[in-house]
């Protein structure tokens, strides 16, 4: 069934997709950034939220839209959000709801024009023409990569971000989505992980600690990386010496053998 959207995307000439767990992205040939699907954490790229958290027996409120939404009503339906509250109970999540059912063009700021897209549980990626890479949607464990939130911040990113850290300096050439991890290889084969650690899908000991920012993998220091492909709880590498290499959940899916 082809999927049809708006009078622009079904004129579009598509040049690379991408699904999350629950939504989808397209690219077009002009730059254009297509989204649908489930989008409670922000993983559009566009909508609303509200929060209501419980702080010491007290309610506060609170919200936030992305850029295209600032003057519609604030209660129509759009993102999950969350926050952790600085009081003794911490009610972390209003969900607000927000399917979007046809494929819907999304804004980048600055002129920037994405060339490829990741998608994960909770959270999507881009990388631009000029190797820039942009995060949105749910950064609960890092898997943006946009730094740490404030303490009783909110951590559901709308908008497209840049992502931070040294990877910053350099051009990316590809990225992945995991469940709540991400990955991705610099052009000149450099790779980096950041997001949820355990169980080592993030290719490093981080002593239970989940990694806010995009972190080199030490033990690819000195191996030159092509690609890599996240799961959800493991993650693939192939260098460009044409080897595979694995880390992550310690199961079949590593492909390591009884070990």
């Amino acid at each position: 069934m082809r999927v049809s959207g708006s009078v622009d995307m079904n004129e579009a000439h598509v040049v690379d997709i991408a699904c999350g767990s629950g939504h989808s992205l397209a690219i077009s040939d002009v730059g254009d950034l297509y989204m649908w699907g489930r989008g409670t954490s922000g993983q559009l790229g566009f909508g609303k939220f509200k929060i209501e958290v419980q702080s010491n027996g007290r309610k506060q409120k609170g919200g936030g839209s992305s850029e295209e939404d600032e003057d519609e009503d604030e209660e129509e339906e759009g993102s999950e959000a969350a926050v952790n509250s600085g009081g003794a109970s911490k009610q972390p999540v209003v969900d607000v709801g927000n399917e979007n059912l046809k494929p819907t063009k999304v804004k980048m700021k600055g002129g920037q024009e994405p060339r490829t897209v990741a998608g994960g549980d909770e959270h999507s990626m881009l990388i631009t023409h000029s190797g820039l890479l942009y995060a949105f949607g749910s950064n609960r464990d890092g898997q943006l990569g946009i730094g740490r939130p404030e303490e009783g911040g909110c951590y559901i990113q709308i908008t497209p971000t840049p992502v931070v850290g040294a990877i910053s300096k350099n051009k990316v050439a590809q990225v992945s989505c995991g469940s709540s991890h991400s990955a991705a290889v610099t052009e000149n084969g450099v790779l980096y992980t950041w997001g949820e650690t355990f169980n080592g899908r993030c290719g490093y000991s981080s002593a239970g600690t989940n990694m806010f920012v995009p972190t080199l993998v030490p033990d690819f220091s000195y191996i030159e990386c092509a690609r890599v492909s996240c799961g959800g709880y493991h993650t693939c590498v192939l260098t460009v010496d044409q080897r595979v290499y694995v880390f992550g959940q310690p199961d079949a899916r590593l492909g390591i053998g009884d070990r």
